[in-house]
């Protein structure tokens, strides 16, 4: 039997139905006020993400990192509880000191310890509560105060699912009880319920349609990936004022989420170096490994870039505040035979006490691209998280696989000769003081209106794909955002756009995809002008060195 009953609350359960009210049982009718209506709002995931940001700095400062649990499902009953509180109309003066109640179910097949299917058919919900003092709600850490409690209660279930379960059918009569006391969640976002299709496509909404203001329903969004769809009955008046709090509340903690990344961007302070140490493998404790260089990594050998994977504080830094995170590679040493010995990585962890850690590693472009690089990265992470028959593929080291029709080996291995031995040991170059980084992000839709309006205008282009217009679009905004300077420069200076094609998805040259090793050709475009209309086909039409045989592919 899947469900079992370890405390007999089957006969328990019987006895109070039994002896409740039997029209309780049979009707249960609520009055719906006259100016009662009903609204559906969406948080977006940057809303809910502000949200976690919010929650989780407040936990450190609290001193309780690691030990809440802080979800979309946490931050956003959160929210709306404060937001319902704050909305109430009250006749009289409240009583700060009164329990509020939050209620929301559990769903008991997502608890490991009770092993009950996911496709089990039937009611499996343990009923949760948790309360607050009024003037905690309200106050100014009150959404807070509201995920430490909602938070704790979720730990509490998953470790202990059956914890005063035998009081659910006094908790039902207790929330019957209560009006503006209480609030209960229903539904939830994993139900997909915008993912039901017939055939018609997408339902254009969907919604669990009640008029219990004290009951808020959640589920996911038909446009919004990774959105939240909220919905609420209330009174005209309140729901007014819902409304604006709701508004209110979301745009403070945006404000506030900007001044925290601009205070870190600007605080000499944010990196204070606690301790140093250095970790390695034990002289000869690994064997030595040797792999030719094929003529896709000799130019890398020329070239002051490496490849760096981290995690910046925030969305936008200062270049030189990120170098602390930024582990550096030990310098080339020349041999007397001219051999040269080049570290091919370096990994640094930076922990952060009470907020995480950083994952940074400096590899040696040489050894290998982006692509095979990414795949070492995902092979490293497959091994500390998974058994050996769930490991991801096994890089490809074989060297003989690349093939070089044009014999360009001898050729780039001379070039690489003849250059200034220092630019090889040593590539330095400089960073402006005032550079800054920052990430963008590209939402589905943006590119799929790029895409068409490529397509309607260029009709006789056949390759627009996202990255074509992606990088269209950037190139763009990037000459435009130094327009003076071109200006300065004269409208016939030719402007280029330099990108890397990778030769393990060009089917002719037949390079497996797990190749481990540089195997990328540089193409590049040009034009005379900013302007977007001519760009977008340049690019589009591409270099005809991607699109040619293999052994033209070569040839610039």
């Amino acid at each position: 039997m899947i469900i079992q009953d370890p405390k007999g609350l089957n006969s328990i359960f019987l006895g109070t139905l039994w002896n409740s009210p039997r029209k309780s049982t049979l009707t249960i009718v609520r009055d719906v006020p006259s100016d009662m209506v009903r609204r559906s709002f969406v948080l977006r995931n940057d809303h809910v993400e502000n949200l976690k940001k919010l929650v989780s700095a407040n936990c450190q400062s609290h001193g309780l990192v690691g030990t809440l649990h802080v979800s979309t499902f946490v931050v956003t009953c959160s929210l709306i509880w404060v937001c319902k509180v704050k909305s109430e109309v009250m006749n009289t003066h409240p009583n700060d000191d009164e329990d509020l109640y939050f209620y929301f179910w559990v769903d008991c097949r997502y608890l490991a310890k009770l092993k009950i299917p996911l496709t089990y058919f039937g009611n499996c919900l343990i009923n949760a509560n948790t309360a607050i003092k009024r003037n905690k709600l309200v106050g100014q850490n009150g959404i807070f105060e509201a995920a430490v409690a909602i938070g704790n209660k979720i730990r509490e279930m998953q470790s202990e699912p059956y914890k005063n379960v035998d009081t659910l059918m006094s908790c039902f009569s207790k929330f019957g009880s209560m009006e503006q006391h209480a609030v209960a969640i229903a539904g939830s976002p994993k139900f997909d319920a915008y993912e039901t299709d017939f055939g018609w496509g997408k339902p254009m909404l969907s919604e669990v349609l009640q008029a219990d203001s004290r009951l808020v329903t959640l589920s996911d969004c038909r446009e919004k990936e990774g959105g939240i769809q909220v919905g609420v009955a209330l009174g005209r008046t309140q729901m007014h004022k819902f409304n604006s709090i709701l508004e209110h509340l979301l745009a403070d903690i945006a404000i506030k989420e900007v001044s925290m990344a601009n205070k870190l961007n600007h605080d000499d302070t944010v990196v204070k170096i606690i301790e140093q140490c250095q970790v390695g493998p034990p002289p000869g404790s690994v064997p030595s490994t040797s792999l030719p260089l094929t003529f896709f990594d000799l130019p890398f050998l020329c070239c002051p870039y490496s490849l760096q994977s981290h995690k910046p504080l925030t969305s936008s830094r200062d270049v030189t505040s990120m170098y602390p995170f930024v582990p550096e590679l030990p310098q080339t040493i020349a041999l007397q035979d001219g051999t040269l010995l080049i570290p091919p990585m370096a990994i640094q962890v930076t922990v952060f006490p009470n907020s995480g850690f950083t994952i940074c590693i400096n590899f040696s472009h040489v050894v290998t691209d982006g692509k095979a690089f990414h795949s070492f990265i995902k092979f490293w992470s497959s091994l500390c998280r998974s058994k050996e028959n769930n490991l991801v593929a096994l890089p490809l080291h074989d060297r003989d696989i690349i093939q070089d029709p044009n014999e360009l080996n001898p050729i780039f291995l001379e070039s690489v000769w003849n250059s200034p031995r220092e630019f090889i040991m040593n590539p330095i170059y400089n960073v402006p003081n005032d550079r800054v980084r920052h990430r963008f992000a590209l939402k589905r839709e943006q590119v799929e209106i790029l895409k068409r309006l490529v397509s309607t205008k260029y009709q006789s282009l056949l390759h627009v794909s996202t990255f074509v217009v992606t990088c269209a679009l950037i190139w763009v905004c990037k000459l435009k955002s130094s327009e003076d300077d071109i200006k300065s420069s004269g409208n016939d200076e030719e402007l280029y756009l330099s990108f890397w094609v990778d030769c393990r998805y060009l089917a002719e040259l037949k390079i497996p995809l797990t190749y481990f090793g540089n195997c990328l050709v540089n193409g590049v475009v040009g034009i005379k002008t900013i302007s977007s209309r001519e760009l977008i086909p340049v690019l589009v039409y591409g270099p005809p060195v991607i699109k040619s045989n293999s052994t033209s592919a070569f040839a610039s």
